[in-house]
């Protein structure tokens, strides 16, 4: 029961541990640099060295298509950007004015340190659109390489050029699959689900469309087997390796055992007209939820939930026993793994 977590973590831990034994020995690089009294020994030289051939695993991340200058910008890097909620206050560390921004800029484009304001910010702007006029759609690949990244989840609605496997593969969003019904009761909770809930009714009707499928079917069984199964299965033709919950933005992640009659007479009760109340809308998430993640294991595709404690806007239920086994339901292929993603707290 235990072995597929206790893989995940070991493999999880190894990643994290080259990413912090790599900063440690930068910082020595950088210390032993500047003190003229201080030598390097052979071993120090030995471990950076070696640290510096190993490439790392980001199992999380929303990279963007290389558009060309002028063209449309990509939108599919998330189910739910985050820039069209209101505004909030992020971790230091994420936001713009963060030193590690300046230091990833000027190891990246050259930018120098004398520049600043609106000079640094132009100077930033003509290095990148210069550097990706020179890679084209090799322009990903080319950041991955200076990062040691080797393979990057790219969490999507949809890849394109520039984003390929081997370095490139695809996370999909699972969450519109939970949501077949009218979720306007949902919205109205507070301001940020008013505008998320929203996006994914839009995506679910993408979902339709690449199916063919003008509506949702008429019974739940039907909606799993023509819908749910055939994106998923699409998806995983299409190149996804993983599927990927959102819910923490939407919805506390306690996902408990969900009786499949009762989720299928709310269902029947709603698919052609009507707004479910709050507590049938949740039986009928915890129901598909949990079909969602054993779809995927039979696929062997991974099964990730993102949570987090407190950003933007106030606490989850993120890690309760029913979040847990909804993630142990995906282990239907031998393929699997399973994973719980974290975003900081804001404070």
């Amino acid at each position: 029961m235990l072995a597929p977590f206790v893989a995940l973590a070991v493999a999880q831990v190894a990643s994290w541990l080259i990413i912090v034994v790599r900063a440690i020995c930068l910082l020595l690089a950088v210390a032993t640099s500047t003190a003229c009294a201080v030598t390097r020994s052979g071993a120090d030289q030995d471990l950076l060295s070696y640290v510096d051939t190993l490439r790392a695993i980001d199992s999380h991340a929303h990279p963007m298509l290389p558009v060309a200058t002028g063209t449309q910008a990509d939108s599919d890097y998330d189910a739910l950007p985050l820039d069209a909620l209101p505004p909030f206050e992020v971790p230091l560390g994420l936001r713009a004015s963060s030193p590690a921004y300046r230091d990833a800029q000027r190891s990246l484009y050259g930018i120098s340190d004398g520049d600043s304001g609106s000079s640094k910010a132009n100077a930033f702007d003509q290095a990148r659109a210069q550097l990706r006029r020179q890679r084209g759609d090799q322009f990903p690949v080319w950041v991955l390489d200076q990062l040691h990244i080797d393979v990057m989840l790219a969490n999507r609605v949809a890849m394109g050029a520039g984003l390929a496997p081997p370095r490139f593969r695809w996370v999909a969003f699972a969450d519109p699959l939970m949501l077949p019904l009218d979720t306007r009761g949902e919205a109205v909770r507070t301001p940020d689900t008013r505008i998320l809930y929203p996006l994914e009714a839009r995506l679910l009707r993408r979902y339709l469309r690449d199916l063919g499928v003008t509506h949702v079917p008429a019974t739940l069984g039907r909606y799993q087997r023509d819908v749910v199964s055939a994106t998923l299965e699409r998806q995983h033709a299409a190149g996804a390796v993983a599927i990927k919950f959102e819910a923490a933005y939407l919805r506390a992640l306690d996902f408990d055992v969900a009786d499949s009659a009762n989720a299928a007479a709310i269902y029947g009760r709603y698919a052609a007209a009507g707004v479910p109340t709050h507590a049938e809308y949740k039986v009928l998430e915890d129901y598909l939820g949990r079909c969602i993640a054993r779809d995927a294991g039979r696929l062997g595709m991974a099964v990730q939930i993102h949570v987090h404690g407190g950003w933007p806007r106030g606490p989850r239920k993120c890690c309760s026993a029913p979040t847990r086994s909804m993630v142990a339901c995906g282990r239907g292929g031998s393929r699997w793994r399973g994973s719980l993603h974290t975003t900081p707290a804001a404070d």
